[in-house]
């Protein structure tokens, strides 16, 4: 079986609500049940590398619910890891799922506190996805806010208790809120600094366009084309001009419009949309972004 095989299943992609693929969770237990099943079953336990530190730390292993998520085996309508995809027998021991912002306990003795001492009067929470909680924090000042969230990947953010049959989007993944409130929330994922990897090099000319200055992108020399446009828009050999950068930011864009459209049309409420991450520093392409979607943006401080 492979991760395709697990994706044809789409009655469990779908309460996953993301598309089962070779980098999810659940295809790399499948991997290991079929080519490392010792390693797989003697592990005392499996967690998120995103999870590490605290783990480490407080010495009590977790998942954080919004990382629990994203392994393609978590029934984000059921709020349960479901066993179907990858069975019991095939997966690791799995320590307790916690929502973000669950007390850990304080540092336990070790170096850390040894060099701090003042480590043993803090307390650890629970964090989680890094994208939908830098969200979950602009909505504790304002609810019902659309997060546009611009770092090297692109994400979109919204929620809606508006919960509909379980099925998968051609834009949007599905997840827990955060914050674990009632409902679901919609991830809208475009990887921003790949598609401008054909302007690598341009820095000058990205920074005249869009005061923004270069960001990682890819590796590689194969140009890599923005989703839902008919060809490249900078060809290898071609040099890119000014309009090439404009043209890669507009279009970067517009996709980030269509997926905020999508979470409108799947239940979440119209709202102000909020901008958070290291593209937020440049205020032209704040106001870029403003235009296209056609109502103010606000940077979250």
């Amino acid at each position: 079986m492979r991760a395709s095989d697990l994706q044809r299943n789409s009655r469990y992609a779908a309460q996953a609500g993301i598309a089962i693929e070779s980098s999810r969770t659940a295809a790399k237990w499948l991997w290991l049940r079929q080519n490392r099943p010792a390693d797989l079953l003697s592990a005392a336990f499996w967690i998120a590398l995103t999870d590490y530190p605290a783990v480490a730390w407080t010495g009590r292993p977790f998942i954080s619910e919004t990382l629990a998520a994203r392994t393609g085996c978590y029934d984000v309508y059921a709020r349960c890891l479901d066993r179907a995809p990858v069975d019991r027998r095939g997966r690791p021991t799995l320590p307790p799922v916690v929502p973000a912002g669950t007390v850990l306990g304080s540092v336990k003795n070790g170096p850390l506190r040894e060099r701090e001492p003042r480590l043993q009067r803090r307390w650890l929470s629970a964090g989680g996805h890094d994208h939908p909680m830098a969200a979950a924090t602009i909505r504790r000042l304002h609810p019902d806010a659309l997060v546009d969230s611009m770092g090297t990947a692109n994400l979109v953010y919204g929620e809606t208790t508006n919960v509909a049959e379980p099925r998968l989007n051609p834009y949007l993944a599905f997840s827990v809120p955060a914050m674990g409130n009632a409902g679901l929330s919609c991830l809208g994922v475009f990887e921003l600094a790949a598609a401008i990897q054909p302007l690598r090099g341009t820095t000058d000319l990205v920074e005249a366009v869009a005061c923004v200055g270069a960001h990682p992108g890819v590796p590689g020399d194969r140009p890599i084309p923005i989703p839902g446009s008919d060809e490249l828009l900078v060809r290898s050999g071609d040099e890119p001009t000014e309009a090439d950068v404009r043209a890669a930011l507009e279009a970067a864009t517009f996709y980030a419009r269509r997926m905020f459209d999508e979470i409108l049309r799947v239940g979440a409420k119209p709202a102000p949309i909020f901008a958070a991450g290291g593209w937020a520093r440049s205020q032209a392409f704040i106001e870029l972004r403003a235009s296209i979607f056609g109502q103010p943006v606000t940077v979250g401080r």
